[in-house]
């Protein structure tokens, strides 16, 4: 029997031995969860410092850090912190950040019964999107009265940082 035959039906029964092959986690953007409550869910396994979206997928910190930094200082923050145990964070996208974002509350506009903490309303959050007009400008998302929206903040200008995990922004898959 030829070498690449014998390959071949190894390959094939590896295949029907080895169950069915499942995919990632999908990630279902169109998912509307009313309820914080239902919405989130703080890790045990995170040591109680990260928070699972259902909505998004993403695991958020549970606290946001109190101090202000750069733009890149907060990028290389993130990712070398240990948060729950675990290093590896980054910063949002600017479009991840908006979806923590309720425009119908107050002070801070995240959905009522959310179960983070240390959240400002006053000073703005980092996301690691560039500002396509200006690369000098990273966009940032302000958490007070309705939701400040998502601005262009000067990447030298000091803004606070909140560390997310999961797929997508600018690292990739990472998770």
């Amino acid at each position: 029997m030829k070498r690449s035959t014998i390959l071949f039906l190894a390959l094939a029964a590896l295949a029907t031995s080895a169950g069915p092959v499942t995919a990632g986690p999908v990630q279902t953007w169109d998912k509307v969860i009313d309820k914080a409550t239902s919405r989130f869910k703080v890790l045990a396994k995170f040591d109680g410092a990260a928070v699972l979206d259902k909505e998004t997928g993403l695991v958020w910190e549970l606290a946001p850090a109190s101090n202000t930094f750069a733009w890149e200082s907060s990028q290389k923050i993130c990712l070398g912190t240990p948060i729950g145990g675990r290093r590896s964070w980054r910063l949002p996208t600017a479009w991840e950040l908006m979806t923590l974002s309720d425009p119908s509350q107050d002070n801070p506009s995240l959905p009522a019964g959310h179960p983070f903490q240390n959240v400002s309303t006053v000073d703005l959050y980092w996301s690691s999107t560039a500002d396509p007009e200006n690369p000098a400008n990273a966009m940032a998302e302000r958490f007070g009265t309705g939701g400040g929206g998502i601005i262009a903040s000067a990447k030298t200008g000091l803004s606070r940082r909140w560390c997310v995990r999961g797929t997508g922004g600018q690292y990739g898959g990472q998770g």
